[in-house]
């Protein structure tokens, strides 16, 4: 974790927490354990001379873009099933990183030659 004090743009310090409670996001699979991650998360932002209006400025702004609009989380969702359905849907979306991912694969498949199994009973074309 980078120190607030540190000589990088300041861009890099937003995005930090942003992918830390991103992360903490779709690892958690309860909401008592993405509590506990986003406390942990606060702490050690704290710990690094984060400012604590700046640490509640970029939480607001991920649960804002989770379609929360809310600086306390633990305020708008209080029932485990309405954080298993927000992470589903979080989850069902496609990160940039995926997207990527997924173009470069397709721009590498030959589409000239079709692909095909070992089994001479099943042929798989594309």
């Amino acid at each position: 974790m980078l120190s607030f004090k540190s000589d990088h743009p300041r861009h890099a310090f937003a995005n930090i927490i942003r992918t830390a409670l991103f992360r903490a996001f779709r690892y958690s699979s309860t909401l008592q354990e993405f509590n506990h991650e986003r406390q942990y998360i606060q702490l050690i932002l704290l710990y690094n001379d984060y400012p604590v209006r700046y640490i509640r400025h970029h939480f607001r702004n991920f649960f804002s873009h989770l379609s929360i609009g809310a600086t306390y989380f633990a305020h708008i969702i209080q029932d485990e099933h309405e954080y298993l359905q927000l992470r589903h849907q979080v989850l069902a979306k496609v990160t940039p990183g995926e997207h990527a991912r997924a173009s470069r694969i397709a721009s590498q498949i030959d589409q000239n030659k079709p692909l095909t199994t070992t089994d001479s009973l099943v042929k798989l074309e594309l």
